[in-house]
C-alpha cells in the first residue's frame, strides 16, 4: 500500500508489484549483474512505496556492486549516479531521508575490503551529488572535507569502470542545464 503518490524515478526499472528486503538478501554473493538491477528495482518500489531513506539505501547496493566494465546490463541501466540525484532532488520534505551528504561522506571514508578505491570514488561521487541537492544538510565537520568535482571525476575515470566518469559527469546536468560545481560548496563552474 502506497503512503503517498509518487512519480516513478526515470533512471530506475520499473518495480515488481510486490517486494521486500528478500530480493536483495538472496542475492548475496551472487552474480553482480543481477544483484544491480535487483537494487535498481527495490529502490523504485521502495520510492514508489514512501520510504525515501530505504530507497537511498537499496540503490546504494549498486555502488558496492561488482560489475566488470563490459557489462552489458550498464548500457542500459548505469552505475545510479542520475537515480540517486533524481532522488535527493524529489523527495517530499515530510519524507524521512536522514542526511545523506553524512552517509556519503561516512562511506567513502570508511569504505574496507576488496576494490575499496572504487567504492570509495563512488560514494564522494554520490556524497558531491548530494551537496548540490541538499545544501541545507552538512557534512559531519568533524570528518575531512570531501574532495572537488575535478578530483572525483579523476578518480572515477582511473578506477571505475569502462565509462563511469561519463555517467558520473552526466549526472551533473539537469533539464539541460550544467550544474557541476568546482566543489561541493556550491561555487559555480559555469
Amino acid at each position: 500500500m502506497a503512503l503517498i503518490a509518487r512519480c516513478p524515478c526515470p533512471f530506475l526499472p520499473a518495480a515488481d508489484a510486490l517486494m521486500d528486503f528478500r530480493v536483495l538478501s538472496s542475492l548475496r554473493g551472487g552474480d553482480g549483474a543481477e544483484l544491480h538491477l535487483a537494487a535498481l528495482r527495490y529502490g523504485q518500489y521502495l520510492w514508489l512505496q514512501g520510504y525515501t531513506a530505504r530507497a537511498i539505501l537499496a540503490v546504494t547496493r549498486c555502488l558496492h556492486g561488482d560489475l566488470p566494465g563490459d557489462c552489458q546490463l550498464l548500457n542500459e541501466w548505469p552505475i545510479p549516479y542520475q537515480a540517486l540525484r533524481w532522488l535527493f532532488r524529489n523527495h517530499p520534505g515530510d519524507a524521512f531521508m536522514g542526511n545523506p551528504r553524512v552517509s556519503f561522506q561516512h562511506q567513502a571514508l570508511r569504505v574496507r575490503g576488496p576494490r575499496q578505491a572504487i567504492r570509495q570514488w563512488r560514494c564522494w561521487g554520490v556524497w558531491y551529488l548530494a551537496a548540490m541537492e541538499l545544501p541545507a544538510l552538512e557534512d559531519d565537520a568533524t570528518c575531512a572535507r570531501g574532495p572537488t568535482m575535478e578530483t572525483i571525476l579523476q578518480g572515477l575515470h582511473t578506477h571505475g569502470v569502462r565509462g563511469e566518469a561519463g555517467m558520473w559527469q552526466q549526472s551533473l546536468w539537469v533539464e539541460g542545464n550544467w550544474e557541476g560545481r568546482n566543489d561541493a560548496t556550491g561555487a559555480s563552474t559555469r
